[in-house]
């Protein structure tokens, strides 16, 4: 079975707010998801 797992997630942003502090999830297979919010909120991932 496919599916995309996360683990542990954690973002500070730039001013200092914590985003995210350790979420964890599992998207499984057949399932649609996004990740919606406001231009700015820190959805982009960077440095992997």
């Amino acid at each position: 079975m496919g599916h995309v797992e996360v683990g542990h997630v954690s973002h500070v942003l730039p001013d200092g707010r914590i985003l995210l502090n350790d979420v964890s999830f599992r998207v499984g297979e057949g399932v649609t998801a996004a990740l919606v919010g406001p231009n700015g909120a820190g959805k982009t991932v960077t440095g992997l």
